[in-house]
């Protein structure tokens, strides 16, 4: 078994909203032991138990027990807590009762305890998913495996996934991929499943890494050519100007004027320019800025598993933002209570695991194509946001601050290409051009295919009255 361990939320994010990675409902693990708001669900938690208890005997809740206690260690040092602050026992009591809890929840889902948490599951499920809120998946599995019904062959994996994907504020991961899931030592915890599996579709991550491959082979030969050698050129730095007075200050009596001296300063040798690399690859213009360059947003829906007449229209991940002919498609962005809360702590996980980063760079985007409440009306009207906190000024601040204190991991950046893409576009003259006369002299949405005919008739005007 692999050893992972719980990582805590950073101070310099908790500093920027610490509410964010707060339990609101339900307390798991040892983390936040004693606060008094959380102490409610620990009676529905034992309710659990006792229910498992009834259904599966009280042989093999002892089991459960002793199984996990067997585990004592390589738990605390996931954990990271002394014995001084939990006991051997008692960390192995908590253990079984939030684990049985969880994969009650998740695997079947009681009718009175769905009926009870009515009105707080969006709640209960955003706490399943705070980083410093969790259990390690090996004790969900353990656990899952000693409880379950002899007849369910199916992993625990794929289970909690498919219950917990509804939290996402996208597309959801298709029932078919859900069955390819295992049980593995890689899932550090229920947060990390939801990331694990949170990706672009594979025709994206195909395009991406191809991207990937060209900008390294570019790079290795701009490398090449550095080294082979280049000629001398001399560069005019500086000039060298009278100290008694400036340039251009002529002697008023005589009526001349103090000379300067040109002078050659310093040289270099002049070679093969090196590629321009990544520069600027996290920024492009605001998405009102980007209207006015002539790009126009359209909204990819969502759809679903059971209908499937017209799955290519569908997008199959919410990061399957794409930029072609200056039309720029954007899965549907839902956002609502939780929706903070949930890219908060994905980010705060992605910043101590390696691999992909593709919630940052998701988060990147939006922090570029929204500054203001404009933006955001711009993005809701095009069906690209659907704001349900009903405020677009809240949903702007919500997306600026989503980055602060936070940097791109690693040497790659998803969107890259298609930032590369959009700044071309918008550095065309045509564009700009287009743009502009769009905005200033066409208020009555005038195309520019209408004005090309109204010339030509104009043409053909002239020349009757000619004739």
């Amino acid at each position: 078994m692999q050893l992972h361990q719980n990582f805590r939320v950073p101070h310099r994010l908790r500093l920027v909203n610490q509410a964010a990675y707060e339990p609101e409902l339900i307390l798991i693990g040892p983390n936040h032991v004693g606060k008094e708001h959380l102490q409610d669900m620990e009676m529905t938690k034992r309710q659990c138990l006792k229910r498992i208890d009834r259904r599966k005997g009280h042989e093999i809740m002892c089991r459960c027990f002793e199984e996990i206690r067997n585990m004592e260690a390589t738990i605390r040092q996931w954990y990271r807590v002394p014995e001084a602050f939990i006991s051997k026992d008692d960390l192995a009591g908590l253990m079984v009762i939030d684990g049985c809890f969880i994969i009650e929840l998740l695997c079947r889902e009681p009718q009175d305890l769905m009926s009870k948490l009515q009105w707080s599951r969006a709640a209960l499920f955003g706490d399943l998913l705070l980083l410093e809120n969790q259990l390690p998946f090996f004790v969900l599995v353990k656990l899952y495996g000693l409880i379950k019904d002899s007849t369910d062959g199916t992993d625990f994996a794929p289970q909690a996934l498919d219950k917990l994907i509804r939290m996402l504020p996208g597309p959801n991961i298709a029932t078919a991929y859900l069955s390819t899931i295992k049980d593995t030592d890689e899932i550090h915890h229920l947060l990390g499943l939801i990331h694990d599996n949170w990706v672009p579709s594979p025709p994206g991550i195909q395009r991406y890494r191809e991207y990937v491959e060209e900008i390294k082979k570019a790079e290795a030969e701009a490398k090449e050519k550095k080294r082979q050698p280049g000629t001398w050129k001399f560069i005019l730095c500086a000039i060298a100007i009278s100290k008694q007075k400036k340039l251009g200050q002529g002697n008023q009596e005589s009526g001349t004027a103090n000379k300067g001296h040109w002078k050659f300063i310093c040289f270099s040798r002049e070679k093969a320019k090196r590629l321009g690399g990544r520069v600027g690859r996290q920024s492009i213009r605001c998405a009102r800025e980007l209207e006015e360059a002539g790009i126009e947003f359209i909204k990819v829906d969502c759809g679903s598993d059971e209908d499937d007449s017209n799955q290519e229209s569908y997008a199959k991940s919410l990061f399957d933002v794409e930029f072609t002919g200056g039309k720029m498609k954007i899965p549907t962005l839902v956002i609502g209570d939780n929706t903070e809360r949930l890219f908060r702590n994905l980010i705060a996980y992605e910043l101590y695991v390696q691999g992909s980063t593709y919630v940052i760079d998701y988060v990147t985007l939006m922090d570029n194509l929204v500054n203001t409440a404009n933006d955001v009306q711009l993005l809701r009207l095009c069906g690209v946001i659907v704001n349900m906190l009903g405020d677009d000024d809240a949903v702007a601040q919500m997306l600026n601050k989503l980055r602060d204190c936070v940097t791109l991991c690693g040497e790659t950046f998803y969107y890259e290409k298609m930032f590369v893409d959009v700044k071309q576009h918008c550095a065309r003259s045509w564009n700009t051009w287009k743009a502009k006369l769009r905005q200033q002299h066409f208020v009555a949405d005038l195309s520019i295919g209408q004005l090309d005919l109204k010339a030509k008739r104009g043409c053909v005007h002239y020349g009757d009255n000619v004739a």
